[in-house]
């Protein structure tokens, strides 16, 4: 992003990105699946929690749509007000739509905590940054080069970085994020907003 445009060639090299990630994903999953250290008793637990394969499956399809629907919906009547008050598109794009579209991702990952899925939690958090950095990213630059401003460049790109950073001795000490630290994620997310609004308003 750093010579201001994603092209074509960056786009196969996202796109890369995502195959491989996808395919060492599902080759430790593979491998975690002649784990021996599961005993029948797990088994039949796990079985018991779940139905039918096509009763999950149709559950999840349902699930994904309404997820779908929903963040379409709170996008749209988001945007139209934030335009109605005479909001810059800058703002609208880097809060009302920023969250928006995180919405599927915060209330999946909430729900997922709360019944004691952490692995899906974490997961989803995961998959969906990559998959939206490298796979949306990769093909729609396959599609059309994409523009990327200074101000992207310069602050929201670094900025990114380093709040990835900041995550890996978060994760490392005792793996497990505390409420302590989730409350000052949440507060800088908070003054990164205020920032955003304050010098694109």
């Amino acid at each position: 992003a750093a010579d201001g445009e994603l092209t074509a060639r960056d786009g196969l090299v996202l796109l890369a990105v995502a195959i491989a990630y996808t395919a060492v994903v599902l080759r430790v999953e593979l491998r975690g699946r002649g784990d021996p250290g599961a005993t029948d008793i797990e088994i039949e637990e796990d079985d018991r929690r779940h139905g039918s394969v096509a009763w999950d499956a149709g559950r999840l399809i349902v699930g994904i749509a309404i997820i779908l629907v929903g963040a379409v919906w709170l996008v749209d009547g988001s945007v139209r007000v934030a335009t109605d008050l005479g909001v810059s598109e800058a703002v609208i794009g880097l809060t009302v739509v920023a969250i928006g579209t995180s919405a599927p991702e915060l209330v999946t990952t909430m729900v997922a905590t709360v019944r004691g899925d952490r692995d899906l939690a974490i997961g989803n958090l995961f998959g969906s940054s990559i998959y939206n950095v490298a796979l949306i990213l990769g093909v729609t630059a396959l599609v059309a080069p994409i523009g990327v401003t200074d101000e992207l460049v310069n602050v929201d790109i670094p900025l990114m970085i380093a709040v990835t950073l900041v995550l890996v001795p978060v994760f490392i000490t005792g793996r497990r994020i505390s409420r302590a630290e989730g409350i000052g994620f949440v507060t800088a997310y908070l003054v990164y907003l205020g920032a955003v609004i304050l010098f694109q308003a």
